[in-house]
């Protein structure tokens, strides 16, 4: 039996995870008979977990950036007037979050209108979103960027009834955000 190890592979001076290529076995002229073949990823060490539940009536870890929030029983509320955004970010560690590292961000929503999650936040013109679209009836991964607004780069169809509450589920590894609503795998999408 023999394992072997991966070093971190660098394009163009960044670190590339396994997840941009393939991995495969084989023989080179000669034949070869394989059994019992696994391909192990190691779970990422944990060096940061915060739950912030507004239970105490304020939002900690949370600096609003635009429209009005408040904490009504529990809940961190948004409200935003017609044709703007409500945003509220956190950040954290001093120099925020090394940009090879896994991370996981869930939230339960309570859909109305244009609701989701705000991620890779460098300015109020400037980050990517995760959005639940009661009117649409589907989820929307995009991102917003100061010279295009607004663009939707992926739309999954999906039933979603107004003033239910959703558990919406991002998990960033590297160049890839992975979408879970309501314990269900929706899509990942690659960001350059």
């Amino acid at each position: 039996a023999f394992t072997y190890t991966f070093p971190v592979r660098y394009v163009d001076g960044d670190a590339v995870a396994l997840n941009k290529g393939l991995v495969g076995f084989g023989s080179n002229q000669a034949r070869g008979w394989f059994d019992n073949i696994a391909l192990t990823v190691i779970s990422p060490e944990i060096s940061l977990d915060r739950t912030e539940y507004f239970d105490d009536g304020v939002a900690e870890d949370f600096t609003p950036q635009s429209g009005s929030w408040s904490i009504d029983t529990g809940r961190y509320v948004a409200s935003a007037t017609a044709g703007t955004v409500a945003l509220s970010t956190g950040q954290f560690g001093a120099r925020g979050i090394d940009p090879m590292s896994y991370v996981e961000i869930e939230a339960v929503l309570t859909a109305q209108g244009v609701t989701g999650l705000v991620f890779d936040y460098y300015a109020a013109d400037d980050y990517k979103f995760v959005v639940l679209d009661v009117a649409g009836q589907r989820v929307l991964i995009g991102h917003v960027a100061p010279r295009s607004g607004w663009v939707v780069d992926q739309a999954i169809a999906r039933a979603i009834t107004g003033g239910a509450q959703y558990t919406l589920n991002l998990v960033l590894k590297a160049t890839v955000v992975t979408v879970t609503l309501n314990g269900q795998v929706l899509a990942s999408r690659i960001f350059n």
